[in-house]
């Protein structure tokens, strides 16, 4: 076990690029996961001379730049990251006085596996989360798959594994979702809406958007890392406690209320065009009961799988979701970013896209010698992206971008109760 004196440092215990221990010649790795993403990327920077002449050998190769990458690191705290996945390109090459820098980037084995893979299958009465974990089987990963959606009917069309995964998490619905019809071709949707599927270092996770919105309860899916604080420096603390330490933060949006106004994510109205039965409907969607600010036009065509002749009519929402889909994805996930932040941690390789950390800012005004909160910006987000960064020089950084979900969206889900 290595002796840790700071916070930051690392240990490299495997670094190889294609079937060669490159731990001499890197200047930085990064690694990205990310809820919107289904594949793990990143980059690799390589310094390379005559006299070693690594990159050369390259060229002789029928597989250039797509060899095999694997490292592993340990921190002060024995996390270890763990990562297995290919180059996929060089992206930049920089020539100082007598060596050069190499930047690649590499992706995980499992965006290798998907170009690799075509789906031609016909769904019936699937749920959601079965067709996730039949892609993610076929890309040969493990997952976790916590999301419940409504029974789903398509065609894949010869799409890829993610673009699957894609398709159903913009067209599954929520059971909780409801569309009540009114009278004079007026109704009104609501509930929550939305799912998510995204690849970390420990597979897929799949979702939905009111699980992850549900960061204030007992019942949170995934790891919430608590005690973090943004203090001044204290160098009397153990390293374990170092180890909380927020490094930097940064808020680039707090609460953007009019632009999620705009995009109609309060109150805005869906125009349904039922092409099956020729009906002309609104349906009203309000979580403050102001005026709408978006009208939103679709077609739906809920008897386009249906085998049996149209003998048998359809139910409504059955094939085609739209109604039950769409409007509700529009709010909650424009509600879903109400507030955006960054942190800079000392390296934490256990830490997930999709997990969350309860922070405690504080204030420091010249003067006044008592430690203040900021309980603007203290308290618990969900981690939109983590991303790790490794240095030559010894020193690595987790690096966070965080979201959190406006107060105004937790009141539909009383009016979806309502409603159904």
């Amino acid at each position: 076990m290595a002796d840790f004196q700071l916070p930051s440092q690392y240990l490299i215990e495997e670094l190889v690029v294609a079937g060669t221990d490159v731990t001499g010649l890197f200047q930085n790795i990064e690694i990205f996961e990310n809820i919107y993403s289904t594949g793990i990327v990143g980059s690799i920077t390589i310094l390379d001379s005559d006299a070693v002449a690594f990159i050369e050998g390259f060229k002789d190769r029928a597989d250039v730049f797509t060899e095999p990458i694997s490292f592993k690191f340990r921190n002060s705290l024995d996390e270890v990251l763990i990562f297995d996945g290919f180059l996929s390109g060089l992206r930049d090459e920089v020539v100082k006085q007598k060596v050069k820098l190499y930047q690649f980037d590499f992706v995980s084995s499992a965006v290798k596996a998907d170009d690799e893979v075509f789906v031609t299958k016909a769904f019936k009465d699937t749920p959601p989360q079965d067709i996730i974990g039949e892609m993610v089987d076929l890309i040969g990963l493990q997952s976790q798959i916590i999301g419940q959606g409504e029974p789903m009917n398509f065609v894949s069309g010869r799409r890829k594994p993610t673009q699957v995964m894609r398709w159903v998490c913009n067209n599954a619905s929520d059971p909780e979702a409801v569309v009540e019809d009114g009278d004079d071709q007026v109704g009104v949707t609501a509930g929550p809406g939305g799912f998510l599927v995204w690849e970390t270092l420990d597979g897929y996770k799949f979702c939905s958007l009111k699980q992850l919105l549900s960061v204030e309860e007992a019942d949170y899916p995934f790891i919430l890392y608590k005690d973090y604080e943004y203090v001044l420096a204290n160098r009397q603390k153990p390293l374990d406690k170092k180890m909380l330490d927020i490094v930097e933060t940064e808020f680039p949006t707090l609460g953007d209320q009019d632009e999620k106004r705009k995009a109609g994510a309060y109150n805005h109205v869906q125009l349904v065009y039922d092409m099956d039965k020729g009906e002309y409907t609104e349906l009203v969607s309000s979580l403050d009961g102001g005026a709408p600010t978006r009208y939103i036009t679709k077609l739906t065509q809920n008897e386009k799988f249906n085998t049996e002749c149209k003998l048998e009519k359809e139910v409504d929402d059955a094939i085609d979701q739209t109604r039950k889909v769409d409007s509700q994805v529009l709010k909650t996930s424009n509600n879903f970013d109400f507030q955006k932040g960054r942190f800079t941690l000392y390296p934490r390789f256990q830490m997930r896209a999709g997990d969350s950390i309860e922070v405690t800012i504080g204030k420091y005004i010249i003067g006044d010698e008592s430690s203040k909160i900021d309980e603007q910006h203290s308290g618990k987000y969900i981690i939109k992206q983590v991303s790790h960064h490794i240095f030559a020089n010894g020193k690595a950084y987790t690096k966070l971008q965080t979201l959190r979900v406006s107060e105004a969206i937790k009141g539909d889900e009383s009016q979806a109760e309502v409603l159904g």
